[in-house]
């Protein structure tokens, strides 16, 4: 019930166009950020589950004996 009556509040509470563009600005900037943070959180996934593979040099120094 806490909860309720805290954001009852929050909600009843007279806000000017000022304090309503900045809170509306912070819930729009932690959307954001929270969404963004977990797609970092998939790609980092992502980038440590593949197979580490050799690269295979064909051409280029370091490609004949010579380079080697």
């Amino acid at each position: 019930m806490i909860k309720n009556q805290t954001i009852q509040k929050f909600l009843e509470r007279e806000v000017d166009r000022k304090e309503f563009v900045k809170i509306l600005g912070a819930a729009l900037l932690g959307v954001v950020g929270f969404t963004s943070f977990v797609k970092n959180i998939e790609k980092f996934a992502l980038v440590n589950n593949k197979p580490k593979t050799e690269k295979k040099i064909e051409s280029g120094y370091g490609y004949s004996a010579y380079g080697r």
